[in-house]
């Protein structure tokens, strides 16, 4: 450290001013003389100055804690958000959303360049969000020891309660009535799952419990439920602990429909608590990014292999759009709703649904034929590919590779290996998914180098 911050302490206040906003939500400041080290805040928006508390001192930055506000950015909006300063959620209430959108498209290209050791990438195309308010469908609700429903605050255990959520779909908002009802001052139930089911309009509830409690809080709920009149709007009740779920009401099932070609359409039924996207207005972008990406099969029913397939999001738009898809999914029950939803409208023949956990790799099946794929469309989890996916991409001979991303670091990351394995990033797309947070979808297009390949 420079002379002026040898003395520095954990506690010790210090004026400081916003400057820019870290890949994950943190706002930056420097202290000391230029460049200054650098300070991790836990909020602010460029241009604040705040007095903020030293939380952790490192040999290259500082953690610290906005205790007061002393002087607000000239770019800074009134929150439509009443706790967006303690929720966990949300980062980004206090900016119009052109400048959110700035911010996080120059973030997402700084940091591709600072972790990808040397990878080329091109200009980043953006994709805005269409209404950055009331778009998420999915969420977890957690409740208070009185029977309060919010969300956690940030970097807490702490309940912020709310009676509404700015970024939540209404009909989420609305069963929180309903949630205090059923679960409120069961101490096996902590949180509760929501979830918007596009195809029967309504909503469906997975309170999550703590397993060493699950009984008495399975017979304590269903017996409220006896007594409450229909609830209109909740399409199905669960209760999951562990690997066990126990439905209550309804099927147990979330219905989503998801596009084939032109204006046909399928319904993939997946039980409660499956991963989906939460922007169910901006998924459709991100489907037609990736098959625009993955182009019209270069001969009918031309190979593509996907992996990390989910429950079919990329996987029955592929087919629909006419490619012979090799889906590999780690989560079985997945999987299986996409094969489900597929038998039900197309030709069982020309999609294949493989349940395999990645982390090993390729199905052995599948990486005898690699070769006879010209595209590989890939969407891990945040943590990014496997070692073991990346050394079989590496001997991949196709000519084109789809990466979707929701972690900007990791894709850095895989980038670099990739690139030293032979391919080339051409195109690069942001899909604003999750508006007034720090998150955000990415769409890599790798092909193949001529030269090294």
């Amino acid at each position: 450290m420079t002379a002026p911050l040898a003395a520095l302490r954990r506690g010790d206040q210090v004026t400081l001013t916003v400057t820019s906003i870290a890949n994950g939500g943190d706002a930056i400041s420097r202290l000391g003389e230029e460049p200054g080290l650098t300070v991790f805040l836990d909020r602010g928006v460029p241009g604040d100055r705040v007095l903020a508390r030293i939380e952790q001192l490192r040999p290259r930055f500082v953690r610290a804690t906005v205790l007061d506000l002393l002087d607000e950015s000239p770019v800074a909006v009134v929150p439509e958000c009443p706790v967006e300063a303690e929720c966990g959620g949300c980062r980004f209430w206090r900016l119009p959303y052109d400048e959110e959108l700035a911010i996080k498209a120059r973030e997402a290209a700084q940091t591709l360049t600072r972790i990808g050791r040397g990878a080329a990438f091109p200009e980043l195309d953006v994709i805005a969000a269409t209404e950055p308010r009331s778009y998420r469908e999915r969420a977890r609700l957690r409740l208070g020891s009185d029977g309060e429903v919010g969300f956690l605050a940030a970097g807490s255990h702490r309940l912020v309660g709310t009676d509404r959520c700015a970024v939540l779909r209404p009909e989420l908002d609305a069963t929180r009535p309903t949630i205090r009802a059923l679960f409120a001052r069961i101490p096996a139930v902590s949180s509760v799952f929501v979830e918007w089911d596009d195809e029967r309009q309504g909503v469906a509830l997975t309170a999550e419990l703590d397993a060493s409690d699950a009984t008495h809080a399975f017979r304590t709920v269903r017996a409220r439920l006896d007594r409450m009149p229909p609830l209109d709007g909740i399409t199905t009740i669960a209760l999951a602990s562990g690997r066990r779920t126990r439905v209550l009401l309804g099927d147990g099932e979330v219905h989503r429909r998801r596009p084939l070609a032109g204006a046909q359409s399928v319904v993939v039924r997946e039980p409660v608590g499956g991963f989906s996207q939460a922007n169910g207005r901006l998924n459709g972008r991100l489907q037609r990014a990736v098959l625009d990406a993955c182009g019209a099969p270069p001969a009918p029913g031309a190979p593509l292999l996907e992996l990390f397939s989910g429950a079919g999001n990329f996987t029955l738009p592929l087919l629909g759009a006419g490619w012979d898809v090799d889906a590999v999914e780690g989560a079985g029950h997945a999987i299986q709703a996409a094969a489900n939803a597929w038998r039900t409208v197309g030709d069982a023949a020309r999609g294949s649904f493989r349940a395999w956990d990645l982390e090993r790799g390729l199905p052995p099946e599948l990486t005898s034929r690699l070769h006879e794929y010209s595209t590989v469309v890939v969407d891990p989890a945040r943590g990014g590919l496997p070692a073991a996916v990346v050394g079989a991409l590496a001997g991949f001979v196709g000519s084109r590779l789809i990466y979707v991303s929701c972690d900007v670091a990791a894709l850095a990351r895989d980038a670099a290996a990739l690139q030293s394995a032979g391919w080339s990033a051409r195109q690069l797309t942001l899909v604003d998914m999750f508006p007034r947070t720090p998150h955000v979808e990415l769409v890599a297009v790798f092909d193949a180098e001529a030269v090294s390949r």
